[in-house]
């Protein structure tokens, strides 16, 4: 089995992205994961992690990124057509109120075992829960691109998006939930699991 893990580059004046950083430790048995770091581009982002798609043909997808102000691992439910920028991206593109593909749905969701994940997290002593918005910068836009793809292809591969909170060292004044890198790939590696 062939789970495709991505995570994003650091963003917004950071200097390292957690779900970037995690894809370095990450082991499942009974699976190869494939890590891949995506650049955190409205355009770039989604382009890469599709032609990672059609390369590689995995089983799964499992999206990652960092979501500031969450206590928890959260699974997302839905990706949504729309790309709503309040910073710009890496490549300094700010969307304001823009569909990410025209022709596509509203929405699609995820195609993970999305409560068996947040169960089996729990399980192995790491926060979680499900989570109904993905927002709207460069995960959903990712999340909705890699879904849609899926669907139109008739993939037998089936993909969605988890966030994660920042690390202790994003929030050194304390001002913001986080979580230690070792309790997080925990977390993680335990979600994983469910896929085998």
């Amino acid at each position: 089995m062939k789970i495709l893990v991505t995570g994003f580059d650091a963003f917004g004046g950071e200097e390292l992205n957690p779900s970037q950083l995690v894809l370095e430790k990450l082991s499942v048995a009974g699976a190869t994961v494939l890590p891949m770091v995506v650049p955190t581009q409205f355009d770039k982002g989604p382009a890469l992690v599709l032609e990672a798609l059609a390369t590689y043909n995995p089983d799964w997808i499992v999206m990652l990124g960092q979501a500031g102000g969450r206590s928890q691992i959260t699974v997302e439910r839905v990706a949504i057509n729309l790309a709503d920028a309040g910073a710009p991206d890496n490549a300094g593109f700010t969307p304001v109120d823009q569909t990410l593909v025209p022709e596509g749905p509203i929405a699609y969701f995820s195609g993970l075992p999305v409560k068996a994940m947040v169960r089996t997290i729990r399980e192995a002593g790491v926060p979680a829960a499900v989570s109904n918005t993905a927002g709207t910068f460069v995960c959903n836009a990712l999340f909705y691109h890699v879904q849609h793809y899926l669907h139109i292809n008739k993939l037998a591969c089936r993909g969605g998006f988890l966030h994660i909170p920042l690390l202790p060292t994003q929030s050194l004044d304390g001002t913001k939930p986080t979580m230690d890198l070792s309790v997080c790939c925990r977390g993680l590696e335990a979600a994983l699991g469910v896929l085998i």
